[in-house]
């Protein structure tokens, strides 16, 4: 047994008719890249126009009710939250 690489393969790539669907799985690759970077940069985009809404912005919440009793905050109340 002599060692010839000449026609030893594993595959037959002569008579093979895979070989013409790896330009479309190539493709199809790219295809899925472009779409994953196209919303990547989507993705930041709105994440930054976010940020940038938000900046210097700032939510206070108060309660409008005195101690879970049904009356509402008296006018002193309401202008010491107004001065804070």
């Amino acid at each position: 047994m002599s060692l010839s690489l000449k026609h030893d393969y594993d595959f037959n790539f002569q008579g093979d008719k895979s070989d013409r669907f790896v330009s479309f799985i190539f493709a199809f690759l790219m295809y899925s890249v472009t779409i994953a970077l196209a919303s990547s940069f989507f993705t930041n985009n709105l994440t930054e126009e976010w940020k940038d809404a938000l900046n210097g912005h700032l939510t206070v919440e108060f309660q409008t009710r005195v101690d879970g009793a049904d009356e509402i905050l008296t006018p002193r109340q309401h202008e010491e939250i107004r001065k804070s």
